[in-house]
């Protein structure tokens, strides 16, 4: 992996936001009070962009109080699902690593669409979740409008990328990232670690070699520590020497309040060797079909059940009281200092923040507000309803697991 000093990395930023004449401001100003990345492809049409090649271009980033100006990137697409949305979702790799908007300096950064939230505020509300509730590499997340070739695109969250990295998931040279997929989402398992369970752990990165360069033995060895932990997981005094019972019991919270789809270990649920050895869970990843945004699952879109209680290492964990016990403790800890009445003032306090961005965002995608395709029959198809139902599944949701958690 790629490593800088402290003062190279401060250097590189700091030439990026140098101050630029008032002809190159007017070319590429703000819409509203928030950021607005302009990005232009050297050749092409943004509907041209696949997930398989990054194609060249240059970045520009605004912000009111100033901005980096025409720099090199390349750019391709991403995501499942939510790349056959008409707003897709994109990877961008800088060409130096650079802090944008104080989120750390990076080359790999991604665009999250919101077109698939009505309310374009789930991903943020629950990735700000996860850093508030200090999971490691949890990523930070801003709102950003975009524009493609000088045409506005709408929207999107400018995120970190999950990646072991000195910013990121810091555990270069010493560990191993995962990413939690069910066998049916992928063909190639070259690279993959089957475990006792059955779970596959697709390997992201290994000691600082791309994961086309792990050798069978690697792989073997990694099984075998992964197989420990999940042997250890049933034990009420054990466990802990194998997981880290911490990141295990944020990364549930998180995850089990939102109900994401995703985290009944379908995919984008990332966990990785620690410099200890022990198996951690996170970051959390994926949040745009969560809090009853979703009607895939028999309370999919209900406050009420559990479902990530029901995931392969989570339905044993959570037979052991010890572990039971850890979850209601930082469950009550979490209440009681406020981080979910933070979430819940949230829902106002950024619908508001991002109100014009958003009505551009509608007008752009005029279609957004009639789709059905997420909830079918429970579909809503104003903005305030959808606003209200937020509003409502949150309440309830934090005043069920209240009732299941709570020990004050």
């Amino acid at each position: 992996a790629e490593t800088e000093t402290t003062a190279e990395t401060t250097a590189e930023t700091a030439a990026d936001t140098e101050p630029v004449d008032d002809a190159v401001k007017a070319k590429y100003p703000l819409l509203t009070s928030l950021p607005v990345l302009y990005i232009t492809l050297d050749r092409g049409k943004i509907s041209s962009v696949d997930k398989e090649t990054y194609v060249p271009g240059s970045y520009t980033l605004v912000t009111p109080d100033g901005g980096i100006y025409e720099k090199p990137l390349t750019i391709r697409g991403r995501g499942n699902y939510s790349w056959w949305l008409p707003m897709k979702p994109y990877n961008l790799k800088l060409g130096r690593k650079t802090d944008l908007l104080d989120m750390g300096a990076a080359k790999n950064w991604v665009l999250i669409t919101t077109f698939s939230d009505k309310t374009l505020l789930r991903s943020y509300l629950v990735l700000n979740l996860a850093v508030r509730c200090g999971i490691r590499g949890a990523v930070e997340v801003r709102y950003v409008d975009v524009f493609f070739n000088g045409a506005y695109n709408g929207l999107y969250l400018l995120s970190e990328k999950i990646q072991a990295h000195e910013e990121r998931v810091d555990i270069e040279g010493t560990g191993t990232l995962f990413e939690i997929e069910m066998p049916y989402r992928h063909d190639d398992c070259s690279a993959c670690v089957i475990t006792s369970m059955g779970l596959h752990l697709m390997t992201d990165y290994h000691l600082g070699a791309d994961p086309e360069y792990i050798t069978e033995g690697d792989l073997l060895a990694l099984k075998a520590r992964i197989d420990r932990a999940e042997s250890a997981m049933s034990s009420d005094k054990a466990y802990g020497d194998y997981i880290d019972t911490d990141s295990f019991v944020k990364w549930y919270i998180v995850n089990e309040f939102s109900k994401n789809y995703d985290s009944n270990f379908t995919t984008s649920c990332y966990c990785y060797l620690n410099e200890e050895g022990r198996l951690a869970m996170g970051p959390p990843w994926d949040f745009d079909t969560c809090m009853g945004n979703q009607d895939s699952t028999a309370t999919g879109t209900s406050p009420k059940g559990f479902h990530v209680a029901d995931a392969p290492w989570y339905a044993v964990l959570l037979k052991n009281p010890s572990f039971r016990g850890a979850v209601e403790e930082m469950w009550t800890a979490l209440r009681d200092r406020g981080v979910f009445d933070d979430l819940y003032a949230d829902i106002d306090a950024v619908a508001e923040a991002i109100s014009e961005s958003r009505q551009l965002t509608h007008e752009r995608w005029p279609d957004a507000l009639g789709r059905t395709d997420l909830r079918g029959a429970k579909s809503l198809f104003t903005y305030q309803e959808e606003l209200d139902w937020l509003r409502e599944w949150t309440a309830g949701r934090i005043d069920w697991l209240d009732d299941r958690f709570h020990t004050g």
